[in-house]
């Protein structure tokens, strides 16, 4: 059977098997009933720029005046192909095995938007499906997939979706869709995502920017460079994930049992007590960020890191080394807990004037890595020689604004040997420390003042400023910081909460 509606579609049927009742169609006081079963061996056809050719279709048409309306029609059917191959143009193309579906539609004719006039309700099964998209450089596969459809909720039962080198798992309910495309709320999901592999930074790729337009991105003139492309965090969205992620890549980094949730609420992303483990350590992060221009971008951060390998850390955050420059001078595993807020710019670089933050770091049984400061500082407090540049136990906390970095008093624990050290440390590499021994087998104890650079250190003994055998007290800088930014995710949940 050929059929050709000029300047509509073009199709051929083969094998074609078809059943058809039809109420009176001469009778004008009533809307046309119809009700069809088909099965084609193979369907080609044509529509516009939409081209398909489909193998093994079956199913059933059935049309009858709407209950609500009955000058307006329902539409009821279900449908089934064994192979499909469609293509919509440069912009779309979809091919697949198994596609089951089932569904209505009831048309309204006061909307004036194609989906807001059938309301569409629908049931899906498909498998070994393959969409291509232009928007995507990467394929998107999908194995399986099963879901119901309706304009106030789409429930998927099950997904199983692989981009490239993510495989991930996806279930749970979204709902809102209509008010969202009435542009009366937001689109609200609650999804499981469940993976063996992740490529973080491709995904946020692809849906960055989600819900913004064109005009709107590029109104930023003060962007650093016009290749800088942050992630924008997708607007008109509410939505949360409950993640469970046994390996991602993030950048060149690996990191494994990803596990915590992350919300996506119009233009802010919340991460809340994420949990993974890496080369480096053991870790848990709590994060704010926006992205309201490109190159005027915030985050907030609550990072604590347990059992943490110094060098690892560094190689894989070089960011924290701009934050807390001494971490360097250590080798070892150590316990290091950062909360800090900042503006960036498009190129993610810190703008130091916004920067705050505070760190804290506990280890034992650390080496001090510049052999040459440690040795001129022994030797100025008269440690023995024999003492190695090995820290037995060390607690340090500090805060940072804009480019200067405060040390709190903290004891450091060196053979016989303990000390209590405090100071100023800018992010120039200028330093400005005091030092005093508070217990040692010397009769006497010195105090030791440190300023300059670092390839230009200058040592003067002073008297001491602590006392004999002082304890410091915890300022818990980290945890005031703490609570500044988890007062700042609930204003965050709070904002756009449209009535």
């Amino acid at each position: 059977m050929d059929i050709e509606m000029i300047d509509v579609v073009d199709a051929t049927l083969k094998e074609v098997k078809l059943k058809a009742q039809v109420s009176d169609f001469m009778d004008t006081t009533k809307p046309i009933s119809a009700h069809c079963d088909f099965d084609f061996g193979n369907l080609k056809a044509g529509m516009d720029t939409i081209d398909a050719d489909i193998s093994g279709v079956s199913g059933s048409l059935t049309m009858i005046p709407s209950k609500k309306n009955k000058n307006n029609p329902e539409i009821r059917f279900t449908y089934n192909n064994k192979k499909i191959a469609a293509r919509m143009g440069n912009t779309m193309s979809f091919t697949g095995d198994i596609v089951k579906l089932k569904g209505k539609g009831i048309y309204d004719d006061q909307e004036k938007e194609l989906f807001l006039q059938w309301s569409p309700d629908l049931n899906a099964n498909i498998s070994n499906g393959i969409l291509h998209m232009s928007s995507l450089n990467v394929p998107v596969e999908i194995p399986s997939i099963i879901f119901d459809f309706t304009p106030e909720k789409f429930v998927i039962n099950e997904s199983h979706v692989i981009l490239d080198k993510s495989s991930f798992k996806l279930s749970g309910v979204i709902t809102n869709i209509d008010k969202y495309y009435r542009k009366t709320d937001l689109l609200k999901a609650n999804l499981d995502f469940v993976s063996d592999n992740t490529n973080i930074n491709q995904i946020m790729d692809i849906v960055s920017g989600f819900g913004t337009s064109d005009s709107a991105a590029a109104t930023d003139v003060d962007v650093v460079s016009k290749e800088d492309n942050p992630f924008m965090v997708p607007l008109g969205i509410d939505v949360l994930l409950n993640t469970w992620v046994k390996k991602a890549t993030v950048g060149q980094t690996i990191i494994e049992n990803v596990q915590g949730s992350l919300t996506v609420k119009d233009g802010v992303m919340i991460l809340e007590e994420i949990g993974f483990t890496c080369e480096a350590a053991k870790m848990q992060l709590t994060a704010i960020y926006r992205s309201p221009r490109k190159n005027h971008l915030f985050a907030g951060i609550d990072f604590h890191l347990l059992d943490v390998d110094i060098a690892s850390l560094l190689k894989m955050i070089p960011e924290i080394d701009t934050l807390v420059p001494m971490l360097k001078s250590f080798a070892g595993k150590a316990e290091f807990h950062l909360g800090a807020q900042t503006n960036l710019k498009s190129n993610y670089e810190l703008k130091m004037s916004t920067l705050r933050a505070s760190a804290a770091l506990e280890g034992q049984d650390l080496v001090l890595m510049d052999s040459e400061t440690f040795s001129e500082i022994a030797k100025q407090l008269v440690f023995n020689k024999k003492t190695e540049n090995k820290v037995d136990s060390i607690s340090v906390e500090m805060t940072v604004f804009k480019d200067e970095i405060d040390i709190y008093p903290f004891l450091i624990v060196m053979d016989k040997y303990k000390a209590v050290a405090s100071g100023r440390h800018n992010l120039d590499m200028s330093f400005d420390y005091h030092i005093s021994v508070t217990d040692s087998p010397l009769p006497t104890r010195l105090g030791l003042d440190v300023s300059g650079n670092i390839q230009n250190l200058k040592y003067k003994l002073v008297p001491c400023k602590y006392a004999n055998l002082y304890r410091p007290e915890k300022q818990k800088a980290v945890e005031k910081r703490t609570l500044e930014l988890k007062k700042l995710i609930s204003d965050a949940l709070k904002e756009n909460v449209k009535q």
